[in-house]
């Protein structure tokens, strides 16, 4: 987790106003993704683990759902399907355990394809393997929030390394969307949201805060 920050030996694939998207130049199916957010690090952690938003904002995700929750553990087993790419690509879905946890003010969400006898491939779908760290990182006051996406994206079938690129940085740049909106939800009233993952509040520092810049969580944006 302490060089989820890092961007040794990594190069820059795009950038833009507060996005970098970067590749791995020892490991070509391992990216990074910085984003600068001012919100306070649990709202975008927040919409982030909302899968019922999801597809709202990322428009390559076909599908993405819960196949078991042990809410105690703050654990899920999760399905995704991302859209065709074009007609010379399939479809790739990918099956993965997810577990969220809070190290003092920052929070982490890992992702971590497994092989499950309950959810075989499809035949008309290539069965992808991910490995992503989501680190929720505030500024001191948890008034903004970085988020880095730590991820290694393998998308299999018979496709060479620029084929698995070029598929990885077409999912990848349209989390750019989370930004947009995350700010037009904070203008709308919504409480049918839940969330997935109950991380606990941020540490004492932060919610004894009284300045004018005091962070504001989702209960709050939705007032």
């Amino acid at each position: 987790m302490d060089s989820i920050s890092s961007d040794d030996n990594y190069k820059v694939l795009e950038y833009e106003n507060k996005y970098r998207l970067l590749q791995s130049t020892t490991d070509p199916q391992s990216f990074k993704i910085f984003m600068n957010f001012g919100f306070p690090a649990e709202v975008v952690f927040y919409y982030i683990t909302n899968l019922q938003t999801f597809r709202n904002w990322n428009t390559e995700v076909d599908e993405i759902a819960v196949k078991t929750l042990i809410a105690s553990e703050n654990t899920a087993i999760l399905y995704l399907k991302i859209k065709a790419f074009s007609r010379i690509y399939r479809a790739r879905d990918f099956v993965f355990l997810r577990h969220a946890f809070r190290r003092g003010a920052e929070i982490y969400l890992v992702d971590k394809s497994i092989e499950n006898v309950n959810y075989t491939p499809f035949l008309t779908i290539v069965r992808g393997k991910l490995q992503t760290v989501w680190g929720f990182i505030p500024n001191s006051d948890n008034s903004e929030c970085l988020l880095v996406i730590d991820c290694k994206l393998d998308h299999q079938g018979y496709i060479n390394e620029d084929q698995n690129t070029n598929l990885s940085v077409q999912y990848l740049r349209k989390l750019l969307n989370i930004q947009s909106y995350i700010v037009q939800k904070s203008f709308k009233k919504d409480d049918s949201l839940k969330g997935m993952f109950d991380v606990g509040p941020p540490p004492l520092t932060f919610s004894e805060k009284t300045s004018p810049s005091k962070a504001k969580y989702p209960s709050e944006i939705f007032r």
